[in-house]
């Protein structure tokens, strides 16, 4: 599936890329997304993405957009443990920045109202958490709160497939709304006890990127 999607992203960024007669353009917007995996309850987060894209007409009805996009892609999470005389609350923040290679094979389906799927392929930029926590043992409580990199604790490539719709104005204008579903686990494998190693920090043995963008474009 991994080989399959990434060999298909590329080999239809190169087929647009070579095609005589194609559009250009131009988008950017909101973003939501979170993590399924291991975790229970992941909330989303805000974001942006941005970039461009390169649209090639196949016949009146069906058509093929490439974007270049970069986008902030992450999860929230909050977890509460009571053992006692043991019990630590955490909350974390995970923000993610990601250089996206979507292809979508997109068609009309009436009047400028158009409906898209595709695979996408993403590049890992940076990584960071955000977190907060609070320990007591007995009578002792310990807090504490600070920000990590862990780009080097996540896979750098990460792949999926992307839904959407999209309406198409005449001045060139057009909106999307798109889910992707990420199927690639990002999550490095545990091999060590190090700290130093762990993916994050609840070391997820599965985490995937989903979301959803709310574009507006423009095609020169």
């Amino acid at each position: 599936m991994k080989k399959m999607l990434v060999m298909l992203t590329l080999l239809g960024f190169v087929y647009i890329s070579q095609a005589q007669e194609v559009k250009w353009g131009i988008k950017a917007g909101y973003s939501v997304s979170n993590f399924k995996g291991d975790y229970d309850q992941i909330d989303y987060v805000s974001g942006f993405h941005a970039g461009g894209l390169v649209k090639m007409g196949l016949n009146e009805k069906w058509g093929l957009q490439a974007e270049l996009l970069y986008a902030m892609e992450g999860g929230r999470y909050d977890l509460a443990i009571s053992e006692p005389p043991f019990s630590a609350k955490i909350a974390e923040k995970v923000t993610l920045g990601y250089l996206n290679l979507p292809l979508l094979a997109q068609y009309k389906v009436a009047g400028g109202l158009t409906i898209e799927a595709g695979p996408q392929i993403g590049f890992l930029l940076s990584g960071k958490t955000e977190y907060n926590s609070e320990v007591t043992i007995g009578e002792e409580i310990i807090t504490g709160s600070g920000e990590l990199d862990i780009k080097d604790r996540l896979k750098t490539l990460s792949y999926g497939v992307n839904l959407g719709l999209g309406y198409e104005f005449k001045n060139n204008l057009f909106l999307q709304a798109r889910y992707h579903i990420g199927l690639a686990n990002i999550s490095k494998d545990n091999t060590s006890s190090s700290e130093e190693e762990e993916p994050l920090g609840l070391n997820p043995d599965q985490l995937k990127n989903q979301g959803f963008q709310f574009s507006l474009g423009y095609r020169f």
